[in-house]
């Protein structure tokens, strides 16, 4: 069931963003998507992770400003990560 689960939400991205008009009217709302894909995915696997590997923590502490800095909204999912 999980795999099934992946496709249907990663199918659903695919068709139901529109894409495309977002990047007319602005290119900061797909930028600001990938890079909170992003941040959550490497906080995620730093959070998991026993062993400790500099490269996630300094990409993590690139990107947490970055966000912010696209979209202030972004903070509060810093600091919720934070947390």
């Amino acid at each position: 069931m999980g795999a099934v689960f992946n496709l249907i939400v990663l199918l659903s991205i695919i068709f139901f963003i529109p894409l495309v008009p977002i990047v007319f009217c602005g290119q900061e709302h797909t930028i600001h998507s990938f890079l909170t894909i992003l941040f959550v995915y490497i906080c995620a696997k730093i959070l998991s992770n026993e062993k400790i590997i500099f490269k996630e923590y300094l990409l993590s502490l690139i990107l947490a400003p970055l966000i912010t800095f696209i979209h202030y909204e972004g903070i509060f999912m810093v600091f919720v990560i934070c947390i």
